[in-house]
This record gives structure tokens, sequence and C-alpha cells, in this order.
């Protein structure tokens, strides 16, 4: 039954139930009304536009139990740039030594992710955009956000993952991720940019070269 017809049939009910008056009548079902559409509201802003998304590049930093705070990404980008120098084999070779200190070279800062009509709960959507090895548990779910725990074994800790509806075309991630080298905390960005996802890889090669032709990214 709807909120507005509930509402008429609200003096048949005080008169049934006289202790309560019409007015505390009309007060409960307002309460359950608003209760109903501030639910509805949750739900709405909790969503976001179908279609291929691209998760942008990441910022990360380590907080070592010194204090000192490293800045992974420029890190990351300097191993990148001299693995891609060495032979298949010893790069692999130094990959696997790299990742069992908890150090993972991330080549796809950018990730497209299709996202289906029936999959465009955020926290559905959080999910599906953890990387291999990570696990993400549903604890907290706000008006236009969610909050759960993460846990992860490449490299291996658990900590805190918030996502954040700015629009249904935009959102925002926030991970603190306690390993053994300290605190690691990961920012990014994510943004809606086609309709179609059948064509995902000629939209991915064309926005690799924007962001090359414009300096705008790796």
């Amino acid at each position: 039954m709807s909120c507005p017809l509930f509402l008429t049939w609200l003096p048949r009910m005080a008169m049934a139930v006289r202790p309560l008056g019409a007015t505390g009548w009309r007060m409960a079902a307002g309460a359950v009304c608003l209760g109903a559409l501030l639910a509805q509201v949750q739900t709405q802003a909790q969503t976001v536009r179908p279609g291929l998304w691209e998760f942008e590049g990441r910022h990360s930093q380590l907080r070592q139990s010194s204090g000192q705070t490293v800045d992974m990404q420029k890190i990351n980008q300097q191993l990148e740039t001299q693995l891609l120098g060495m032979e298949p084999g010893v790069r692999r070779m130094l990959e696997d030594n790299l990742r069992s200190v908890g150090v993972v070279v991330d080549r796809g800062r950018n990730q497209l992710l299709c996202v289906p009509p029936d999959q465009i709960q955020l926290a559905r959507l959080v999910e599906r955009q953890q990387q291999e090895g990570c696990t993400f548990t549903l604890q907290e779910r706000g008006a236009d956000f969610v909050r759960g725990q993460l846990k992860c074994t490449e490299p291996r800790g658990q900590g805190s993952h918030v996502a954040s509806v700015i629009t249904p075309e935009r959102l925002s991630t926030r991970t603190e991720l306690k390993i053994p080298q300290g605190q690691l905390i990961i920012t990014t960005s994510a943004q809606w940019i086609a309709a179609d996802c059948g064509n995902a890889a000629d939209v991915g090669r064309q926005r690799q070269q924007e962001r090359s032709l414009f300096g705008g990214g790796k």
C-alpha cells in the first residue's frame, strides 16, 4: 500500500484503536512513510550508470612504522620502466621476488570495467573491481557510500575499503591496508565513459592515445 493510500485509512484505524488517537496514528504513519522514502532514496543513490567505466590511475602511499611516507606510485613507475627492458624470464623472476616482499608492479593503472544494468549497485561494483587476490566484505551502507573489510594476499594484509558515489557517472575509492611493511593507502577515481561495452578495446586505445597526446596520464 502506498503512503497516500495508507493515510486515507487513518481515520478508520484511529476509530478502531482509540488509545492512540487520530493525531498519534498520523504521526506514526508519517514516520513509516518517511522511513520508506529515505530507504528508496538511499537505494537510488547507491547505483551508478550502466555501461563502460574507467578506473583511473591510483595514488598510493606507504606509511612505514618509522613514520616515513613512501610514494609507491613513483616507485612503481620506476620499476615498470626498468622491467620493460629485461628479458621475459628475468622479468618474471624479479616480479616474483618483489611480490614475495609485498611489492606488486601494476602496469594497468587504468582499468576498464563493463557494468551491466543488473550490476549497477555500488556494493556489487566494488566487489567486481577488486584486484585478484583481494576479497571485499560489506560492513556499512550509507546514502552515497559503502564501507567494508578488505583482505588481500598480494600484498598480504587487511584493512578498510570505502567507495563513494559522487554522481551516477563518477565515484571514488579509498583503501587503507595494513601490510608487514606498514600502512598502504590507495585512492582511485572512476568515471563512466560509454553506454556500450562492446567496443571496450577501441575505447581503451583511444583513451590511451588521448592521455599520451595531452600528457594527462600513463
